[in-house]
């Protein structure tokens, strides 16, 4: 082998060998993109509607109310709550079980709007304010929509829940995933 090749064999080597310097410098640089994300997470607004234990009445299943409240470190500015209609009916009427709403009709009240909630903060609506009338069953949502102080942009967050009927003639409420039809709750109805 003449000296020419083997100078440039070794000029090869070196240039395909990386450092490892440089090799820590990328685990390092993953690692804290990773830590980032994961901080980002923990750190993001998260606002949260408490489900109601029982109504203050019991023949008016709207006389409940629901906590809203920020669990997050970022403060959530122009918070309003709104109510979502899925399906609400009265005494005879019953649930179509495998109906899943959009909760596209909304209704709000001026007293539910443009609240600023720092961490742990919170507030208080009650459906009976809204809506004065016999509800037996209700299928409902909660939307909340908020601005994060950094973001300029608004979010919004849906809550729903339904009632369902408990051992005797008792019924309560229950928090359900916005996007599954109420087959339990439809057994639970029947029982």
């Amino acid at each position: 082998m003449s000296r020419k090749t083997a100078t440039t064999n070794r000029q090869i080597r070196k240039q395909s060998m990386v450092p490892k310097s440089k090799m820590w410098r990328k685990v390092f640089a993953s690692l804290l993109g990773v830590c980032t994300l994961a901080g980002a997470a923990v750190f993001f607004p998260r606002p949260t509607v408490s489900p109601p234990s029982m109504p203050f009445d019991p023949t008016d299943k709207f006389s409940v109310s629901f906590e809203i409240s920020n669990n997050g470190y970022i403060p959530l500015n122009d918070c309003t709550a709104m109510l979502g209609v899925g399906q609400i009916s009265g005494a005879s009427a019953h649930f179509d079980p495998s109906f899943i709403p959009s909760f596209k009709s909304r209704l709000v009240m001026p007293a539910w709007q443009h609240h600023r909630l720092g961490m742990d903060d919170r507030f208080t609506v009650v459906l009976s304010d809204l809506l004065q009338m016999g509800v037996q069953s209700a299928d409902i949502a909660i939307v909340v929509s908020y601005k994060p102080w950094f973001l300029p942009i608004r979010r919004e967050k849906i809550y729903r829940f339904v009632t369902i009927s408990q051992t005797g003639a008792r019924q309560t409420w229950r928090s359900w995933p916005p996007d599954e039809p109420l087959t339990f709750a439809s057994q639970q109805r029947e029982k």
